[in-house]
């Protein structure tokens, strides 16, 4: 019997880890372990972000610490008005760090933006959360990529709450799907700020 089960990888494994060892190993596999684990969960889980620009006041200021939960981003839906966290697309002025911005324009919507106010299909948009309406003339739609407005199907337009101090879809042009890293939904830092992020 003992013999059966020496072939299998499985136990033989367990029973590499089962062997008696000193203090110093079993703690230098522990800390192996626990990297791994965090790493991973990091990876493909969960991960801590913080603010560092005022691109998304009044709704998330500089310095605040959020958790963003990655999962989703793999089977959900994107809606309007989601604040999302995404790796700029190529026109960004910092193609190397994340943004995290709020979803405007949905999939082959028309976006305007005209009169300190946001369209979308012809439509202005209520905008509750907004920190003052934008103060610059209509995007370049072409040079962005946009013909007309038009958000590409697997894109998404994406503004920061604080329009007219923020680097967003009106600079960089549409976000492609793929490019999402994840949600917001807690923030943790500062105390007295600690909750749910509502979107």
């Amino acid at each position: 019997m003992a013999n059966r089960y020496a072939a299998d990888p499985f136990s033989r494994a367990v029973a590499w880890l089962r062997r008696p060892r000193s203090k110093a190993v079993e703690c230098a596999w522990i800390f192996v372990f626990a990297a791994v684990g965090a790493f991973t969960i990091r990876a493909q889980v969960l991960e801590a972000r913080y603010i560092p620009s005022r691109s998304m006041e009044p709704t998330l200021r500089i310095d605040d610490r959020l958790l963003v939960e990655k999962i989703g981003a793999h089977f959900w839906v994107p809606k309007r008005g989601d604040i999302l966290v995404f790796n700029p697309p190529p026109l960004a002025n910092d193609i190397h760090n994340a943004l995290i911005k709020r979803v405007i324009g949905l999939p082959g919507e028309k976006v305007a933006i005209h009169a300190g106010k946001v369209w979308i299909n012809g439509k202005p948009l209520n905008e509750p959360y907004v920190m003052e309406g934008p103060k610059y003339p209509e995007p370049d739609w072409e040079r962005l990529g946009m013909p007309n407005g038009l958000v590409p199907l697997r894109g998404l337009f994406m503004m920061g709450d604080n329009r007219n101090n923020s680097q967003d879809s009106h600079v960089f042009g549409p976000v492609p799907i793929d490019n999402v890293v994840g949600h917001p939904f807690l923030r943790f830092w500062p105390p007295a700020s600690v909750g749910r992020i509502w979107h």
